[in-house]
C-alpha cells in the first residue's frame, strides 16, 4: 500500500506540492484513511486507538463518530464497515509524529510560527523547540 501524501492548509497546493510530507500508516489505520483520509483517520485513532470499535448501519449526527469527524465521513465510514467490530491501532506516537512533519512543512513552505501554532494548537515557543528537535535529528543522522 502506498504511503499517503498529507496536504494540510497551505502545504502540497502551490509549486512546494512535493514537500509535503509522506507518511507511512499502520496497515489498519491506512485502510481507515482511504476512506474518510488521514485527518479522520487521525482523529479517530486518538480517541479509540486500542480498542475495538462498533461502527453502525446508518450514523446520525449525535453519534460519537459523526461527532468527531463530521457526518458525511461517518456516513462513509458507515458505508464500508457497517455493523462491524473493527480494530483501531493507538496512535500516539504516529500522531505526534505527522504533526511534527506537518509543522516542519508548513514552515519550510513560508507559514509563520504564529500560523503554524494556533493551526495546530501549540505555543510559538513550541513551534521553534519542534523544529530545534527535528534539526537536530538530521544533524545526528549525518554523524553515521
Amino acid at each position: 500500500m502506498s504511503a499517503p501524501t498529507l496536504h494540510p492548509q497551505g502545504v502540497g497546493r502551490d509549486a512546494k506540492a512535493a514537500e509535503a510530507p509522506s507518511i507511512t500508516l499502520p496497515d489498519s489505520l491506512q485502510l481507515i484513511a482511504d476512506i474518510i483520509g488521514v485527518p479522520g483517520a487521525l482523529k479517530v485513532a486518538e480517541r479509540w486507538g486500542g480498542v475495538r470499535l462498533y461502527i453502525p448501519m446508518v450514523p446520525d449526527e449525535d453519534h460519537d463518530l459523526a461527532k468527531l469527524i463530521g457526518i458525511e465521513s461517518a456516513s462513509r465510514l458507515c458505508e464500508a464497515y457497517a455493523g462491524e467490530r473493527i480494530e483501531i491501532p493507538k496512535a500516539d506516537c504516529w500522531g505526534r509524529a505527522i504533526k511534527h512533519k506537518l509543522i516542519l512543512a508548513a514552515r519550510a513552505n513560508g507559514e509563520s510560527q504564529a500560523k503554524v501554532a494556533r493551526a495546530h494548537g501549540y505555543t510559538e515557543r513550541h513551534v521553534r523547540n519542534i523544529e530545534r528537535m527535528m534539526e537536530g535529528d538530521d544533524k545526528q543522522d549525518s554523524l553515521f
